[in-house]
């Protein structure tokens, strides 16, 4: 007699074979499947997370996009300062370096340690951050590279920004709006901040106790030669031409400000070889006295340094900053060419010997253009 099969168990037969099947099939995908192929759901949610949280904090930076790897880094170095011989605390937020590789310190540390009266302003909606000391003042908007100092605006590489609801400023800028030096150290995360030595801390008391030296060539005075002079002394140093031209905006401009012309002059000659230039700067930058920008930088970047657009420009620049250095009066002044018109240089140098170690490191700059000066002057009428 033939076995008949009922109709429940066959059903139950069939699934059981289905799952089989299936079991088997799903073994054969997961042996050819990628290796890591189960974490690629884990990792993207990670990846999602984390770059969310890093562009927030770039954003928090400076508003701008920088590589993650860049900002994560600077924010994690060990910024120690140095202020006047004593490191300086800071019991919470703590310098940084940016993402222009400019310093930034917290805005309390402006006031507390270096003395700014520091206030807060708002203009369109835009906040704003306006720091006073003695005849500086200041105003850095947030997130603005463009700062308005005694109502001139000067261009910056970086700016005042808030992050994790503190205020951070530029430090460079600042200090040398202050008239503070400012240097890194050898190991590379420590920044020496001090104030600028002058030959004339107390420049009054001195000028009425002791009499000027026969040494003494003072920036501020009337011309010791004639523009014809000038030109024949540079003819006979195979000056430019250029060079030789530039004798008239000299002489027409530098009695304007009080600046006897033959100290701008020599300053011109020796800074660019006659007008031949053949340093990191050329006729171009049209910049007779090697100033750099606001920001600074090294000697030897040329990007460092200002590109006037005419030399009129350029020699009234020079001449500014030269009669900032000698205290002329109603000086700084508001409105000039000169990109490092800042106050804390006011009354540094007198004589151009002081110009050695002030307006340049080398501390025989001064006695080099006094000399170059004699020459000039020893030219007949």
């Amino acid at each position: 007699m033939k076995q008949r099969y009922h109709p429940l168990r066959l059903v139950i037969f069939t699934a059981m074979v289905m799952t089989l099947v299936l079991a088997q099939n799903s073994l054969i995908l997961a042996s050819n499947r990628p290796e890591g192929f189960d974490n690629v759901t884990d990792n993207m949610g990670q990846s999602t997370d984390s770059t969310g949280d890093t562009d927030v904090t770039k954003l928090d930076l400076s508003g701008d996009t920088p590589q993650s790897d860049d900002a994560g880094s600077t924010m994690e170095r060990n910024i120690q300062l140095i202020y006047d011989g004593a490191e300086v605390h800071f019991p919470d937020a703590k310098p940084f370096i940016d993402e222009n590789s400019r310093v930034q310190v917290p805005v309390r540390f402006m006031a507390e340690t270096l003395n700014f009266d520091v206030k807060w302003g708002a203009s369109s909606g835009q906040k704003s951050i306006i720091l006073t000391k003695d005849n500086v003042n200041v105003d850095l908007k947030i997130d603005d590279k463009v700062a308005v100092v005694n109502g001139t605006q000067i261009d910056m590489d970086t700016s005042a920004m808030i992050l994790h609801e503190r205020t951070y400023v530029p430090l460079r800028f600042l200090s040398e709006l202050a008239g503070m030096d400012i240097m890194w150290g050898s190991a590379g995360d420590t920044i020496t901040l001090s104030h600028k030595e002058t030959q004339d801390n107390n420049s009054d008391e001195q000028t009425q106790t002791q009499p000027a030296q026969p040494s003494d060539t003072y920036i501020m005075s009337a011309p010791r030669a004639t523009v014809q002079q000038a030109k024949e002394w540079a003819r006979a140093k195979s000056a430019t031409d250029v060079f030789i031209d530039l004798a008239d905006i000299v002489w027409d401009e530098a009695p304007k400000a009080g600046v006897d012309p033959v100290v701008v002059y020599c300053q011109f000659a020796k800074e660019t070889g006659f007008g031949k230039f053949g340093g990191i700067l050329d006729e171009t930058f049209m910049n007779p006295a090697g100033l750099k920008t606001p920001i600074g930088g090294s000697d030897t970047d040329h990007v460092a340094h200002q590109r006037f657009s005419s030399w009129q420009e350029g020699v009234q620049a020079q001449i500014d900053h030269l009669a900032l250095y000698a205290g002329a009066p109603d000086y700084p002044k508001a409105y000039t060419s000169d990109p490092r018109h800042f106050p804390g240089l006011m009354g540094q140098a007198v004589t151009v010997e002081a110009l050695g170690g002030t307006w340049a490191i080398n501390p025989t700059y001064g006695v080099e253009i006094v000399k170059m000066m004699m020459e000039l002057e020893a030219i007949s009428s």
